[in-house]
This record gives structure tokens, sequence and C-alpha cells, in this order.
């Protein structure tokens, strides 16, 4: 597969980074004709009564005598993205209401914290999450293009809004020093954000080389390359090195305001028979690995 000339700009633009404003999202109601729904304050009002055995389980831990399970208290929610804090808490996403949950494995407790910025009714997947070293806890949602940030010392959240164009979904995301990194699933796109310049958060978005496919999971190296995969459905695909330290630092110092991405990234072609390559991890050994979905 042939590497593409690619050129981006050194920043495509800048996102504001909202506190104190509500926001208002359009939320999704169940439909209003359908007769067979029990209204019970709870997300699995977003499904009708014949669909809730699917989507909201039963809620009944299965333990065994290896693992564990608990009950999230919320019903009809699912702890899609997971991260433990420098205290050992479990900080997880709850899928179709916009909180976060906590759990202490100390005390076998959990803690919600509501999100008065989330419509009603809004239903959304929230497939990634980060710990930051500041006490923050962030998070990506695909229905409203959305990168969250909650703050554990205020208990306060504030929205991102995701540079999206077109079939977005900012799926995966990682905080690497003062960056945060998200793959755009179905947007081809990886998207690298700096919220900590200023209130305007700049962000860089670097085209996937293989038109129309999915760009997939991401690991970092120890030399701060940014692998990344790309596949096409059924068609396997290629995995890509970025080298960011090379492009950010050229960025930095070229009076020109486009670069050629072509000179920043290595692509290999994966075996054909890999069909799905949809995980990727760096070991210390610097070798990359590939995990089909």
């Amino acid at each position: 597969m042939k590497k593409k000339a690619i050129f981006v700009t050194v920043f495509f633009g800048f996102i504001l980074l909202s506190s104190t404003v509500m926001i208002t999202l359009p939320g999704i109601l169940p439909a209003e004709d359908d007769p067979e729904m029990t209204v019970t304050g709870t997300p699995a009002d977003n499904f009708p009564d014949e669909q809730r055995a699917q989507f909201c389980g039963s809620g009944i831990p299965k333990s065994t005598a290896y693992v564990t399970e608990y009950s999230i208290p919320t019903v009809c929610t699912n702890p899609l993205a997971i991260v433990t804090d420098y205290d050992g808490n479990v900080w997880f996403t709850e899928t179709n209401t916009g909180k976060l949950g906590k759990f202490n494995p100390s005390t076998l407790t959990f803690t919600e914290y509501d999100n008065p910025s989330w419509p009603q009714g809004g239903r959304s997947m929230m497939w990634g999450i980060d710990y930051s070293p500041d006490g923050s806890v962030w998070f990506t949602d695909e229905t409203y293009d959305s990168v969250w940030k909650f703050s554990t010392i205020t208990e306060k959240y504030d929205r991102l809004s995701y540079p999206s164009e077109g079939d977005s979904l900012p799926q995966k995301l990682k905080i690497h020093g003062s960056q945060i990194i998200i793959n755009d699933f179905t947007g081809n796109k990886l998207t690298f954000l700096d919220p900590t310049l200023s209130e305007n958060v700049n962000y860089l978005s670097i085209p996937s080389p293989v038109d129309n496919s999915v760009t997939a999971d991401f690991a970092i190296d120890e030399e701060n390359n940014v692998w990344f995969t790309n596949w096409l459905f059924q068609q396997g695909g290629v995995l890509v090195k970025f080298n960011q330290n090379a492009y950010f630092d050229d960025a930095a110092n070229s009076e020109d305001k486009f670069l050629p991405l072509v000179d920043y990234i290595e692509i290999y072609p994966l075996p054909t028979e890999l069909l799905t390559p949809n995980g990727a991890v760096v070991s210390v050994v610097s070798a990359s690995h590939i995990v089909p979905s």
C-alpha cells in the first residue's frame, strides 16, 4: 500500500472550553406512539418495555471464584470506559446518562455524579476515558461529538465540541503530557487537543492514509511515536506510525502554513487475513501488537 502525500495545517482551529454556560443539546426521547412504555425515571425509559431485557440486562451480578461483579446503582447503563485514579478508585462512564461513576474497591461503595448539562432522554455511548494528574477525568461522547472534562475536586463538568465533519465518532481517549489524543473511529482521523494553552483549545487533526477507512485504536511508544491502525470492513488494513515529535518541532519552527504528512508517517501493510485490526498496544521492547476485534 502506497504512502499518500496528505497535507494538514499546523492547527486547523480552536474550540472553546465552556464551564459556566449550560449546554443545550437535543434529547432523544421514546416514540410517543409506543404503547408499551413504562416510565421509570431511569435510562430504561430510552427503550420500550419489550427491548429493555436486551439493552438493559438483568442488573444481577454473577460472580465466580475468580471474578467478582457489582451492580451499578443506576439501572440500564453500562460501564463502557473504565480508568483508575492514583488512589485506586475505579472511574467509569455510564452510557445513556452523560455521567461518571466511581467505585471504591476498599469500601465496595459507588458514587455517581449527575451531569446537569446532559439532555433528558439523551442516548450516547462513551467509549474513551482517562485520568489526568490534575485530578480531572476526561471522556468521549459519540452522539453529541463531545469531549467532557469532570473535575474530581469541584465535581463539575465541562464540555468541548469535538471537531467533526460528517460521520464522526470520537472513540478512545488518552492523556499524554499536555495533549489529549482521540481516534475518530468513522471520521478517518486522529485528533490532538491541547487544553492547557488558553480558554481556546488548540487542536490538530491527522487524516488517515487510507481513504474511507476506520481509524481504530492507538498506542504511544517510548520515543513518543503514535501507532494506530486503519482498516476497511472485511478487507484488512495497515499499521501507521506517526512521528509526532518531528512533526510538532518542524511545525513550531516552520513558516509554511502546510506540512506534508507523508514526511512524518510510516505505513506497514498488515496480513490480509487480519480483517479487523481494531486494537493496538506497544510493548516495553517497542514492538507493536495488533488485536483483531
